[in-house]
């Protein structure tokens, strides 16, 4: 217990410390600095979110070359009867579930998708290009088609051009989530199409209000994010 009444936990290690740039961006959703597919970047933001609504605080101080530390700060109780739980507020339901489609070759973000919009939808998830050609191919439709644009064989952009081809309708529903690698090809889809882009790392609750209007949208006979003829 420190000298503010507070619970303090430390965890140190002598590694090789965070680099300035990386320190900047840590508590950042879905940043990462592990390989592909080995983590999602959202276990320190829920720490810090969970500190935070008790009251406590996550921090922590690194050095290049000496190693860091992580403090763990949590207000003492000052009875120990516990007051009662809060009441959770529902978040307003949505006019309808939507069937959302992702399409992005992390096994990790395409989890957290999941469980994260299932909330509100149904929600179905593949790991590349060829087997959501295979979804659209049996007939499957969905209301969004969360895609990343930069996938290895098949990209987000060929697969688009594809369903584009056989089904003008559903690629109009298409979501790039682009992650700032682009190629030549990749960066001329984005600037010519007007489905809209979302970037890596993004803003959870940004990221399901989008989706919540496209859903209506979808409800509404709008003919998609994705159609020129709107105007605007």
């Amino acid at each position: 217990v420190d000298d503010a009444n507070r619970v303090v936990i430390g965890v140190s290690d002598t590694g090789g410390g965070i680099p300035p740039e990386v320190q900047k961006r840590l508590f950042s959703p879905f940043f990462t600095t592990k390989p592909v597919g080995e983590g999602t970047g959202l276990g320190l933001v829920i720490c810090q979110k969970i500190l935070s609504e008790v009251g406590g605080q996550l921090t922590f101080t690194s050095e290049v070359g000496k190693g860091s530390e992580f403090l763990v700060i949590l207000p003492v109780s000052e009875t120990t009867v516990l007051p009662p739980p809060p009441r959770v507020v529902a978040p307003p339901p949505v006019a309808r579930r939507g069937r959302i489609l992702v399409v992005d070759d992390e096994p990790a973000l395409t989890a957290t998708l999941t469980r994260l919009l299932s909330r509100q939808h149904d929600v179905k998830a593949v790991n590349s290009a060829h087997d959501a050609l295979r979804l659209f191919q049996s007939g499957a439709r969905y209301d969004v088609v969360l895609c990343d644009l930069m996938m290895p064989q098949v990209t987000g952009a060929d697969l688009h051009a594809e369903v584009s081809r056989t089904d003008p309708a559903q690629a109009r529903r298409f979501v790039f989530l682009t992650g700032g690698a682009f190629t030549q090809g990749a960066r001329a889809v984005l600037e010519n199409l007007p489905n809209p882009k979302v970037d890596k790392p993004f803003d959870i609750a940004e990221l399901g209000a989008l989706v919540n209007a496209l859903v209506e949208r979808a409800a509404s006979g709008d003919p998609g994010p994705g159609d020129r003829s709107r105007p605007g």
